[in-house]
């Protein structure tokens, strides 16, 4: 793994604390005994082969699962009874997820929570390479052959500042609102995508002017008049209350905002991760 990291057997052999020599020939030893090139070596480095690069994709697997084992065996020595691991979406942190977690501790006060707030493909990731058992995502989102289940649903509606000229609209229609500046996350969250696929079927341009990683920094931004901005009508409700910040339904267009939980197989999961579905289903 090392020399992938480094591109170079010197940086593998130093990082490892070997010699040259003593990598070089570990590597000649296992490209002999799984009888195929695992590295093109030159002048100015190595690269994987792509058989190389598929033995790199499994041994991370294995140092996650690995890791996973000695937090798990850690867990239990303390006196705790297992770890959910899970990754998560901007919308599931700032939203319903929450009050959820504190529910699920006071519950199972002996499992170890280890939550991650990333992009939803960045959770898909970790659940399709074994780094997590459980993704919240957006709907979305491409999820290959993962399993899934729908654990939250939300209007989507305007986030505007009080002093906005659309305020005075008790609605406010989707085309209309795209004439102005957009306050969003990451394009590549799912919500963006969203947001952007409905602006190209009406065949205008989403002007955004500001990207952010949270929507309490959305919900800052608008407030300082930087644009609008389209958030879960949840979400919304905590954001608006003392920050000058008005809440307004999508005109003509119904945008409804769906999370679902991700996992290889529910019936091959851990015990902690299935207590933690089976309690958003019975929600």
């Amino acid at each position: 793994m090392s020399a992938v990291d480094f591109a170079s057997l010197t940086g593998a052999a130093h990082s490892s604390g070997i010699s040259l020599a003593a990598a070089s020939k570990r590597m000649a030893a296992l490209e002999y005994h799984l009888e195929v090139q695992l590295l093109v070596r030159s002048k100015r480095g190595v690269v994987p082969t792509p058989a190389g690069q598929s033995l790199y994709l499994h041994a991370l697997q294995v140092l996650a699962r690995l890791e996973r084992l000695v937090y798990s065996m850690k867990d239990f020595e303390s006196g705790a009874t297992g770890q959910l691991s899970l990754s998560v979406n901007t919308t599931a942190s700032s939203g319903f997820l929450p009050d959820l977690l504190a529910r699920y501790h006071q519950l199972y006060p002996g499992i170890s929570l280890d939550v991650e707030d990333v992009l939803s493909e960045d959770a898909v990731r970790a659940v399709e390479t074994g780094m997590v058992e459980l993704a919240i995502v957006g709907e979305n989102t491409v999820m290959g052959a993962l399993e899934r289940v729908v654990c939250d649903e939300d209007e989507l509606v305007f986030l505007l500042p009080a002093g906005h000229p659309l305020v005075s609209s008790a609605a406010i229609a989707f085309e209309a609102a795209l004439q102005c500046n957009f306050v969003a996350l990451a394009r590549t969250s799912s919500l963006s995508r969203m947001i952007n696929t409905q602006a190209q079927l009406l065949n205008v341009p989403w002007k955004v002017i500001i990207q952010v990683r949270s929507f309490e920094c959305v919900c800052r931004m608008v407030a300082a008049g930087l644009g609008l901005a389209v958030v879960p009508s949840k979400i919304a409700g905590k954001l608006t209350y003392g920050a000058g910040l008005v809440m307004r339904p999508i005109a003509g267009l119904h945008l409804k905002r769906r999370l679902v939980i991700a996992m290889r197989s529910r019936e091959n999961i851990s015990l902690p991760a299935r207590k933690f579905v089976d309690m958003v289903l019975h929600v």
